[in-house]
């Protein structure tokens, strides 16, 4: 299909089902919660079963969010999650052998970025899997540092490669270019852009970022833990709710136990177009 037949197919669609835009005021709106920050306000952690009696595996995800949205930010983001990615998994999966899934990568969503680390268990019990985590995270400054120049570059290049990559198939076009309509970002050569960003990034600069957003006393943090129990670690779920319930919670730490209500009392992060319409009426 050609541009001018794409086009007209448009047109027919139109004429059979005459669509009007609908006003911005009643148009449905996505809200990101912000999660708590610091050490004192976090982790937020939410624990719950596995909906399957008979499951045996447990499962845990770390989820770091980061506030902003411009473009470096997302680029450190994204090294970042690189350069830990087979750290991650040499470290829970090969060694610890806590579980077969164990991965790290990047979330976004209404171009809230977060970077993910995900393990499933049935080895270790959620608790204990945390623990886990946070600890490799915690080391993690050390990999970042320790990073020769040569490997720092090479990381560098590779994600740089990757974006720069010609879309292989019509459906990773589409998907990259709808979510910038979904978000009214309409960023559409965002690959670009971040290729040069990260082409000027710094080991330091990138350092610099993990010590703000991913250490755990940085006052900025915000990380929320999810914790499904299975079936063998019933037993452990049911201590840790009544610890919730009998108000026995270690200090800087957040017991998610309505979600509904832990939503409604959070903040939530402006949509691009709130964001854009502040920009200009402070210009």
């Amino acid at each position: 299909m050609n541009k001018a037949e794409a086009l007209a197919l448009a047109d027919a669609v139109q004429k059979a089902i005459p669509f009007k835009l609908l006003p911005r005021e009643d148009r449905p709106e996505r809200y990101i919660v912000e999660l708590p920050a610091g050490p004192a306000a976090g982790p937020a952690v939410l624990a719950r079963a596995e909906p399957n009696p008979e499951e045996p595996n447990s499962a845990v995800q770390a989820l770091y969010q980061f506030p902003g949205r411009n473009l470096k930010d997302r680029a450190c983001i994204e090294l970042i999650g690189t350069i830990l990615e087979q750290p991650f998994f040499d470290e829970l999966r090969t060694k610890q052998q806590l579980g077969y899934i164990v991965s790290a990568g990047l979330k976004r969503v209404q171009g809230i970025t977060s970077l993910s680390f995900l393990v499933q268990s049935n080895i270790a019990d959620p608790l204990s899997v945390s623990e886990k985590i946070l600890k490799f995270i915690d080391q993690s400054e050390n990999i970042l540092g320790k990073l020769s120049d040569q490997k720092f570059s090479e990381y560098r290049g590779g994600l740089i490669q990757k974006k720069l990559e010609p879309d292989k198939r019509l459906i990773a076009a589409t998907v990259r270019n709808w979510e910038e309509i979904a978000t009214e970002e309409y960023l559409y050569d965002r690959q670009q852009k971040e290729a040069e960003i990260l082409a000027r990034l710094s080991k330091e600069e990138v350092l610099g970022f993990f010590k703000k957003y991913l250490k755990s006393n940085s006052p900025e943090r915000r990380l929320l833990i999810s914790q499904v129990y299975g079936a063998k670690d019933a037993a452990i779920l049911e201590k840790v709710q009544q610890q919730q319930q009998q108000g026995e919670i270690k200090p800087g730490k957040v017991v998610i136990g309505d979600l509904s209500s832990f939503k409604e009392s959070r903040p939530v992060y402006p949509t691009r177009t709130e964001e854009r319409q502040r920009n200009e009426k402070a210009s």
